[in-house]
């Protein structure tokens, strides 16, 4: 079966923090779910980063990304039929 990836961009989904316990409660109902529906493969959330790259000579350099504002603050990856099983 195809497996397709989610991805969320940090800052694009903003709550005042009382609502937390809730938005985290929401969360995990939703991963519970793919979880009994065998569909989860893995998941992940990410604290800011820099782009680098390892060179075949081991040397760390930056890049290839040019630094921005906006980057992806943490992704899923199911395991279903289609694209539109994955728009879910």
């Amino acid at each position: 079966m195809p497996r397709y990836l989610i991805s969320f961009n940090d800052g694009d989904m903003t709550f005042p923090p009382q609502d937390l316990p809730q938005v985290a409660e929401d969360a995990h109902v939703v991963l519970r779910e793919a979880k009994a529906a065998g569909v989860w493969v893995f998941g992940g959330g990410f604290m800011g980063y820099v782009s680098t790259v390892v060179g075949v000579d081991g040397a760390v350099r930056p890049g290839p990304l040019a630094p921005t504002d906006v980057y992806i603050g943490g992704m899923s990856i199911i395991d279903v039929p289609t694209i539109e099983d994955a728009h879910l």
